[in-house]
């Protein structure tokens, strides 16, 4: 069978440790070769059969039967599209399994609010971060360039004025890199 059970039990007196607490190992290639060609009979097979990674007709038919199955493969596709998307995607779902604990159904709704808004302000910032992170470094190699430039041209021996002109830098500065 593919379905296995476990239990914690004391080992001298055979006790449950637990009797609400159970460990269920599914294995899938067992659950594979014992389906065979049929179609899955409820809902654990269906979900075992996705689990499974199994493509082609008999999943597409699955999936037309079964909504649930249908919304968690385009929720699959959507996570693994980008790294931004799956780090909204895990702030999402926290908030929502955080709300649908909650007993009020405003509560649920401010946190799944909040959690979108948090997620967008996380990605404006990284966003402008960026675009900042550029714009300096740009910055950064143009005055680069200009000291660079300069400090040829006093090594060819050219007039500081010359220079402060061309380069835009003042004559404290080019005496500087002297």
């Amino acid at each position: 069978a593919y379905w296995n059970s476990y239990s914690i039990r004391n080992d001298k007196s055979g006790n449950r440790l637990c009797e609400d607490m159970r460990i269920v190992y599914l294995e899938l290639p067992k659950f594979l070769r014992q389906l065979g060609q049929e179609f899955p009979a409820n809902g654990l097979e269906r979900w075992l059969l996705y689990f499974c990674n199994e493509g082609g007709t008999r999943m597409s038919k699955v999936m037309e039967e079964d909504k649930i199955l249908t919304l968690a493969k385009e929720l699959e596709t959507s996570f693994w599209a980008n790294e931004e998307e799956k780090e909204m995607y895990f702030r999402r779902q926290r908030a929502l399994m955080d709300a649908y604990s909650a007993e009020h159904t405003y509560e649920y709704l401010l946190a799944e609010k909040e959690a979108q808004a948090e997620a967008r302000g996380e990605l404006r910032g990284k966003i402008e971060g960026e675009i900042k992170g550029k714009i300096e470094g740009r910055i950064e190699g143009i005055e680069e360039g200009v000291t660079r430039v300069a400090r040829n041209f006093l090594r060819l021996g050219a007039d500081i004025d010359q220079i402060a002109q061309a380069s835009g830098l003042s004559a404290e500065e080019i005496e500087k890199l002297r």
